[in-house]
């Protein structure tokens, strides 16, 4: 299932993120990928909001901290691949440890391990249409999850 979504500002962007949060359960994994730019962080920071977490933990991207957790009803992980250099550093980071639910996990730059992620990854993907305009295509991996986001309504 491919949902595609067009959003003309970050506030639009955080919204749809806001919408996606309403759906998820602990456990799922969501992949972000796109240029440097494209609105990841800006995702997560909707998703963040979404999910209830706790504010006085803000969401900044973790591109030198590599990891952020953000507690809440149902805790985020916040990863960002963008320093890392193969798919063993991911690993020896501990990374398989979030992956074994209870929490909900959201990694920019994704594609930098992309067969590491388990089969029922949520892959969401930025493109820069120009200043503040993206296209935001998310492609849910399988039937488990289209009752979830079949009926997913965002108007930008």
């Amino acid at each position: 299932m491919e949902l595609t979504f067009i959003t003309e500002t970050e506030d639009q962007t955080r919204m749809l993120a806001k919408t996606i949060a309403s759906r998820l359960n602990p456990g799922d994994v969501i992949a972000l990928v796109g240029e440097l730019g494209s609105g990841k962080t800006v995702f997560v920071k909707g998703l963040h909001e979404g999910l209830g977490c706790d504010s006085n933990y803000p969401v900044t991207s973790p591109t030198y901290a590599i990891i952020h957790e953000y507690p809440g009803p149902i805790p985020l992980i916040h990863a960002d691949l963008f320093r890392l250099k193969s798919v063993d550093e991911l690993i020896q980071i501990g990374i398989s440890e979030y992956l074994k639910g209870g929490m909900i996990m959201v990694v920019e730059w994704a594609d930098a391990a992309e067969n590491f992620w388990p089969d029922h990854t949520i892959t969401i993907s930025f493109k820069i249409y120009d200043r503040d305009e993206r296209n935001i295509v998310m492609k849910v991996p399988n039937e488990a999850y289209p009752s979830r986001f079949n009926s997913l309504n965002f108007a930008g």
